[in-house]
């Protein structure tokens, strides 16, 4: 039961807004001017995967971490993606390599009704040990799915 808890965890694509990704990168910009720019680039995206705004915030320039915000703005990308973009050696490289990979969050699969009960009552046992960060991550990852159409 651990083993498949663990496996249901560990596939679940987490998930922020033009908040989170204001928090992650733009907010500790040097300058107001980026800042400002930053903001600007996030703004036409109301989607932005965690694991892809961990990489925009790794880069060293600014410039590379706003470039970085738009191309990953409104995709989804899979773990073994984000892997092989990490994996590269130059920020050219992985700038393109995100460019080149993930598709658009409103092209996600429609959840079986089974992984969305098992979500929902991982949600509630992390709920009563106080993991609020976690049930938020699966709250917005189950809302995030609810949202494509094409589930209705």
């Amino acid at each position: 039961m651990l083993i498949v808890f663990l496996t249901m965890i560990s596939s679940v694509a987490m998930a922020g807004d033009r908040n989170t990704a204001y928090g992650m990168v733009c907010k500790d910009l040097t300058f107001e001017s980026d800042r400002n720019k930053c903001v600007e680039t996030i703004r036409p995206h109301s989607y932005f995967d965690d694991q892809a705004l961990g990489m925009c915030a790794a880069f060293t320039f600014d410039s590379n971490k706003i470039q970085c915000l738009g191309l990953i703005g409104g995709k989804q990308y899979d773990a073994y993606e984000i892997d092989a973009c990490r994996n590269t050696t130059f920020d050219s490289d992985r700038l393109r390599c995100l460019q080149q990979n993930g598709r658009p969050a409103n092209n996600r699969p429609c959840l079986p009704r089974q992984e969305v009960l098992g979500q929902l009552q991982a949600g509630l046992t992390d709920l009563r040990v106080g993991n609020l960060g976690t049930v938020d991550k699966r709250l917005q990852y189950l809302i995030a799915n609810f949202s494509n159409p094409s589930c209705q």
